[in-house]
């Protein structure tokens, strides 16, 4: 039987999910997502209506294990670059301990 991590896909666990805002700019909502076998992190902006609904069950969530394509994750580290608001804030997200 193949496995996610067989097909190419990184296993990560959820890490948090924190309001950040970057300078003057409107909150956001991001989920930081932990690679559990290879040294990545993925931010994830969310909406605040999913925010609140994760929030809602983030104990349960905490160790579901959740698999990314590496394409997503390429995307994900791409949108850190820059001096965007979205960079910006999801930088700020990936630095709350």
């Amino acid at each position: 039987m193949t496995t996610m991590t067989d097909a190419g896909f990184v296993e990560m666990r959820l890490r948090t999910a924190v309001g950040v805002r970057a300078g003057q700019d409107e909150p956001c909502s991001v989920v930081v997502l932990d690679g559990v076998s290879q040294d990545r992190r993925l931010a994830i902006t969310i909406g605040s209506a999913e925010a609140l609904t994760l929030s809602a069950s983030l104990a349960a969530l905490v160790q579901a294990p959740i698999f990314v394509a590496p394409d997503v994750l390429a995307d994900a580290e791409g949108r850190l670059d820059g001096d965007s608001a979205e960079a910006a804030s999801l930088r700020l997200a990936l630095a709350v301990p």
